[in-house]
């Protein structure tokens, strides 16, 4: 679960800075002792977490492009935002906990015009992503280690 972890929020966080590619290469683990000996995405070809994170981060962001950070709090909270490639008014907003600690907090969401869709969890197996229910734009939602992903409309 860390791996994917720290796997998705080096993602997010390079597509903040001017770095034109970055790439995670596919690697199997035995998870024996060795030079990466447990930095795959599969074990024995077999999905570990980290290969459901990206996934999903590919699936869920491969038609965004980052648009600014929202939040930075340095060991607290980052949200950041992407706009849809082709439609402006598309826009995810990605919330994390950048600790390392298992850290889960409350956080408002700054005000926008426009509406949540919908809201997922990073998923860690198949049966994932996680909807996370959404009361209104103006929520509270809860910052986890593994990144929470809003699909806005904006007006």
């Amino acid at each position: 679960e860390q791996q994917a972890q720290w796997l998705v929020r080096s993602w997010l966080v390079f597509s903040s800075m001017p770095v034109e590619r970055a790439y995670l290469y596919f690697f199997n683990d035995d998870d024996k002792a060795q030079v990466h000996g447990s930095s795959g995405l599969t074990r024995s070809f077999q999905p570990k977490p980290s290969f459901y994170a990206a996934a999903h981060l590919q699936k869920t962001l491969g038609d965004y492009r980052f648009h600014k950070i929202l939040v930075d709090r340095p060991g607290e909270i980052e949200l950041f935002e992407f706009t849809h490639a082709g439609e402006a008014s598309r826009r995810i907003w990605v919330a994390w906990s950048p600790t390392g600690s298992n850290r889960t907090t409350k956080f408002v969401l700054p005000e926008f015009e426009g509406e949540i869709e919908k809201a997922e969890r990073m998923p860690k197996s198949a049966s994932e992503p996680l909807e996370v229910p959404i009361q209104s734009a103006k929520a509270e939602i809860s910052v986890e280690e593994s990144p929470l992903y809003l699909f806005l409309k904006m007006r």
